[in-house]
């Protein structure tokens, strides 16, 4: 985001980034956030993040696991990544959940599935198609959708925390694309038509929609105030826990 910022303000550097961009600017660590560019738009929404358990663990809904929280408070393991929104959304969901998941940093994505397959953790968020193939097999099993609308794109039914008369928790993912603040606004209304057409053409279209991402065409105010509604809502309310957590 540096990068971009120091960058020549010809509109030739781009940055793209999602919800994890917020997370320097909520700790403090960093100013820069989504208003400290001009933003060229969002194509793609990611509303697949899930909760997931290994099947071995006998739990097939998100009553099951918190069932279980309930019988051993603070022992059920939620592997994540420190400092990231992942971590957050732990801390979401044992607040809005009245629950007691142990936060254990087991590392990124892929460090996740596998200690969720090897059994080294026991519950983790993911985006649906990461770990798509554990889905199909059944050795994952989707507890619940991280969002507040259900996704028809997805394979499988995946209930939200509503269906069980639960807070909805929301860490759907956006992708922005931003630059320069002093880049002009012509260059910066081109680079939106572009933007525009991607989010038209088939081939695009499928591609994302075969990872049942969702394709959009925000541009300009609109995506930037998407964006600010994402980080209000679903971040700032727990900074303080957050903070508190590092």
């Amino acid at each position: 985001m540096q990068e971009c910022l120091d960058a020549a303000p010809d509109g030739n550097t781009l940055v793209v980034n999602g919800t994890d961009m917020f997370v320097p600017y909520l700790q403090g660590t960093s100013q820069i956030n989504i208003d400290s560019f001009k933003t060229i738009g969002i194509p793609v929404i990611d509303n697949t993040t899930v909760l997931a358990v290994n099947s071995a663990s006998g739990w097939k809904t998100l009553e099951d696991l918190l069932a279980a929280d309930k019988a051993t408070p603070n022992k059920i393991e939620y592997g994540g990544k420190i400092g990231a929104a992942n971590q957050i959304c732990g801390i979401a969901m044992n607040k809005e959940w009245d629950a007691s998941l142990r936060f254990v940093d087991v590392g990124n994505n892929a460090a996740k599935m596998t200690a969720l397959l090897g059994e080294q953790t026991q519950v983790i968020n993911i985006s649906y198609s990461l770990a798509n193939d554990y889905f199909s097999t059944g050795d994952f099993i989707p507890l619940v959708l991280l969002g507040t609308e259900k996704n028809d794109l997805l394979p499988q039914d995946v209930p939200l925390a509503s269906d069980y008369n639960l807070t909805n928790v929301d860490f759907s993912k956006f992708f922005w694309v931003g630059t320069g603040p002093e880049v002009p606004d012509e260059k910066v209304e081109a680079l939106q038509e572009v933007l525009k057409q991607v989010t038209q053409d088939p081939d695009f279209i499928s591609t994302i929609e075969s990872n049942y991402l969702t394709v959009v065409s925000m541009v300009g105010k609109e995506a930037q105030d998407y964006c600010n509604a994402m980080y209000t809502d679903t971040l700032l309310p727990y900074k303080e826990a957050f903070l508190a957590a590092q």
